[in-house]
Parts: structure tokens; C-alpha cells; sequence
């Protein structure tokens, strides 16, 4: 056989080579393609239809373990259904109650607290708590029963432990905020109410220098007299707090204070501006839980404040202002950042000067913003809207917008308010003279409490700029730089 017919023969067998190569390959991707997905389809079918299966069996409750039974009637909200069928498992099944003994107290722990039976809540906290119970909630859940009963340092020691397993952290601090200013006598802008059903009595002793005096500094009729003094201002404040039950208030309150000036004495409208007054307030407070989780409160007030001064400026007191107030204020914790409030409130102005007589419409919003442990930041937006009874003329409507951001707990106990307000003042019956006035202020103050939050020294500054076409009367600058100091018993 020649070379080239060797040649010829092995080219034919390498193309009939090939050949079979590229079918086998075409043939093995379509067959391994077709088989596979048969394959995984028929299994896919099986699997679903095995966990198909399980599903019917478990939702049969014939096939419920007996914790599961428990889980699906606490999910019902049939909470005394839960405890009778715990305590039933409990006694008679040796298995269920060797191993869910913790969880079967964590349960009727809080069984007992959405039924607001707040001391059994707690007694199993306790228990499931004795027991080594792992449930990560259920320190924050101890807090609100011990807050609810108002054992406030009980309920700040779980909320620190529901902030440090990083539980609700911010809703915890918030109050651990919250319940260190009810402890400390100290929370601002608001009224306080006392944590113990006994009396209590405040005293503050305040020195500030004002370097332009106000007449009648709280009411629509406030006049610059551009001049300065030295205010002593003395505050007695007596109250106490009836727990009527578990949840509802009632705080009698009665306020003393005498207000002296002691620097240019020789003017008379500063001698004027001498005054005291009595002011005796009763609030009523509900507690309640608003769509059964938001910590909820209404509060309800009357307020009577009797008013003399030195109306002749010969040091004589004499009746000036009498002003009667009633207000509600609904306050709940929708907002995760912090409480929120909202009041109303209508006063009755009373004047040795008839014209002067005026009733007064007030809303007030305020919001609470929890930044921190530390840090606390308080927005006030307050309106009101006076009506003179005899003259027009001092009718007059003013917005205000304040800020405050408090720092607690800095080096053992010091605390710094840095405030801001801005208001807007329709003068209304007086526009033609005074114009829309606007009012800012900045402020600042520090304080320091010692022996166990019974003493307080506070320093503080704030500057008040009213801007008014009236140049002679209502535009003004004020400083006032002072030093207080208050004993609480």
C-alpha cells in the first residue's frame, strides 16, 4: 500500500472520529438536560408535597405539642385561658414542666401584666428570672410592671439591663431619662408629681440680676421700664400624691412666693414690681395603656393664683391679678424618641384694672426626644390667644416655638439646660402702634445636687430681645444673670 493510500484511510477515520465525538456530546447534553429536569421536578414535587403534609398535620391540634397550645392561645389574647392551661401542665405533665418551667413563668408574667395585674407580673418575672429564663425581652417587660406601679428605682435597674442586653435600647433610655428627672424633682417645662404618697416640701431661694425690669412680666400687658435691679425671688412649694389606685392620681399642690427688688429702689416702677402670691393647684391623672402597649396618661387641672403688689409704689400690698385655670393634658409614648403631649387650657384674668380683664386660650404641643442616656431634647410649640373683656385694645394673640436640649448625669450628678425661644406676637387691637412683634431668647443654666438630690445650686443666664415698633414701651434687651438654691424635703 502507497503512502498517500494510508494518508487517505486515516483522514476518513479521524472525520468518522470526529464525527461520532460531536453526536455522542450532542446526544449526552440533551439526554443530561431532559433527565435532570425530570429528575428535579419529581423530587421538588415530593418535597413539597412532604411539607405540605406537615403543615396539615401540625395545624391539626391533636398534633400540638403542649407548649405550642400555649403559644397559640397567648397569641389569641386569651391571657387567662394561658395561665389556667400553664398551671394545669405544670401539675400534671412531669415533662412539660421540666422543660418549660422558665418560658411557663416568662408567660404568666406577662399574662398577668396585659391584664394589668402588675404585682403577679412581676412575682413571675422573678420566678421564670430564678430560673434562668433566656428570653431577651424580659427584663424591659419587668421595667414597665415595676414603672406601672411606680417603683421607679426598680423599674430604672431593669431598663438598664434591657439597655445593656440591647433590648428597646433607645425606648429604655428614654426611661431611665425619664424616671431619673421623677427622682430628681427636676423635670422641666412640665409640672412633677411626686413618686410617694406623702407630703413634700420644696424651697427655692433665687438672686438674679435683671437689667431691665418687667411689669407684669406673665401677662399680654408686659411693659419695659428700662431700668435694672437685683430680684429676690422665694418659692415654697408644698404637695402631695394620693394613690387612688394603681393608676389613677390625685396631686393637691400649693405654691408661696414673695418676689422682692432690691437695687434702684428710688424708682417707682421698680418698687411696684414688689409682689406675692398664692397659688393653690389640684391635678387629677389617669394612667392607661393606649391599643394595649402605648404607655398612655390624662391629666386634669385646676389652678387658682392670687396676686398682690406693690400697685401704689408707696411698699404696700395690695390686690393686683387674680387668675383662675382649667387644662387637660393627654401625653402617651406613640413615638419611639420619646413621650409627646398635648393641652389645652383656659384661664380667667381677673385685674385691679378693669380693662385689663382678659380670657386667655392656650394650646400647648410638646415632644420629647430621648438623643441619648445623657441628652434629652424638649420642643414646645404654645399658643395663645387673649380676649379683653372691657378693651380691645390688649387683645393679642402670640406663637411661641422653644427648644430645650438637657445634659444629665455629667461629673456625678451636674446638669446643663441650653435653651431657645422664638415667638411671634400679634397685638391686634394695638397693631397700628405696636406692630407684629417678635420675641427671642437664648438661655443657659447649670445646677449641681448634693446629698442625695436634697440640695440643688444652679446658676443660670438667659437674654430676651422684644422687638416692637413701640420703642418706648415694648421694644427691649433683657440680661438676667442669677444664682439659685433649693432644699427638698
Amino acid at each position: 500500500m502507497s503512502y498517500q493510500e494510508i494518508e487517505k484511510k486515516m483522514n476518513n477515520s479521524w472525520l468518522i472520529l470526529n464525527f461520532y465525538k460531536i453526536v455522542y456530546k450532542i446526544v449526552y447534553k440533551i439526554v443530561y438536560k431532559v433527565v435532570y429536569k425530570i429528575v428535579y421536578t419529581i423530587v421538588m414535587i415530593l418535597l413539597l408535597f412532604y411539607v405540605c403534609n406537615m403543615n396539615i398535620h401540625a395545624d391539626d391540634p391533636q398534633n400540638k405539642s403542649p407548649y405550642q397550645e400555649i403559644i397559640s392561645i397567648w397569641g389569641s389574647g386569651n391571657y387567662l385561658q394561658t395561665i389556667s392551661k400553664i398551671d394545669s401542665l405544670l401539675e400534671n405533665d412531669p415533662v412539660f414542666k421540666q422543660n418549660h418551667l422558665a418560658v411557663s413563668y416568662y408567660l404568666k408574667g406577662l399574662c398577668y401584666s396585659r391584664l394589668k395585674n402588675y404585682d403577679l407580673a412581676i412575682k413571675y418575672f422573678e420566678m421564670a428570672l430564678n430560673n434562668n429564663c433566656q428570653r431577651e425581652d424580659i427584663f424591659y417587660e419587668t421595667a414597665q410592671a415595676y414603672f406601672a406601679l411606680k417603683k421607679f428605682y426598680l423599674s430604672r435597674t431593669f431598663f438598664k439591663l434591657s439597655h445593656y442586653l440591647k433590648f428597646m435600647s433607645k425606648q429604655s433610655l428614654y426611661y431611665i431619662a425619664h424616671i431619673d428627672k421623677i427622682l430628681k424633682n427636676a423635670e422641666p417645662t412640665v409640672k412633677h408629681y411626686p413618686n410617694k404618697d406623702k407630703l413634700k416640701l420644696v424651697f427655692q431661694q433665687k438672686d438674679e440680676y435683671d437689667s431691665n425690669v418687667i411689669y407684669q412680666a406673665e401677662q399680654p400687658i408686659a411693659r419695659a421700664e428700662y431700668q435694672s435691679s437685683i430680684n429676690h425671688d422665694n418659692t415654697l412649694k408644698i404637695s402631695r400624691q394620693f394613690n387612688l389606685s394603681n393608676n389613677y392620681l390625685i396631686i393637691p399642690q400649693l405654691k408661696l412666693n414673695y418676689l422682692y427688688h432690691s437695687l434702684h429702689r428710688d424708682y417707682p416702677n421698680i418698687k411696684k414690681n414688689d409682689s406675692y402670691y398664692i397659688n393653690p393647684i389640684i391635678d387629677s391623672q389617669k394612667s392607661y395603656f393606649l391599643f394595649n402597649n402605648i404607655p398612655a396618661s390624662t391629666l386634669l387641672g385646676v389652678d387658682y393664683k392670687y396676686k398682690s403688689s406693690d400697685f401704689y409704689k408707696n411698699s404696700k400690698l395690695v390686690f393686683n391679678t387674680r387668675t383662675f385655670s382649667i387644662y387637660i393634658r393627654e401625653t402617651f409614648s406613640f413615638f419611639s424618641v420619646g413621650e409627646s403631649s398635648i393641652e389645652i387650657k383656659e384661664r380667667f384674668h381677673n385685674s385691679r384694672k378693669e380693662e385689663e380683664d382678659a380670657r386667655i386660650f392656650s394650646t400647648l404641643l410638646m415632644q420629647n426626644f430621648l438623643l441619648s442616656k445623657n441628652f434629652l431634647l424638649i420642643s414646645i410649640f404654645n399658643t395663645d390667644f387673649s380676649s379683653n373683656y372691657k378693651n380691645s385694645i390688649y387683645s393679642q394673640n402670640s406663637y411661641l416655638l422653644r427648644n430645650d436640649l438637657w445634659i444629665f448625669n455629667i461629673y456625678d450628678l451636674l446638669e446643663i439646660n441650653i435653651g431657645f425661644s422664638f415667638a411671634i406676637i400679634d397685638t391686634k387691637g394695638q397693631r397700628d402702634l405696636r406692630g407684629y412683634e417678635t420675641n427671642y431668647s437664648p438661655s443657659f443654666s447649670i445646677s449641681k445636687s448634693f446629698f442625695k438630690d436634697s440640695f440643688e445650686v444652679k446658676f443660670n443666664y438667659e437674654y430676651n430681645r422684644n422687638v416692637s415698633r413701640d420703642k418706648n414701651s415694648y421694644d427691649y434687651r433683657r440680661h438676667l444673670i442669677g444664682v439659685a438654691f433649693e432644699i427638698r424635703l
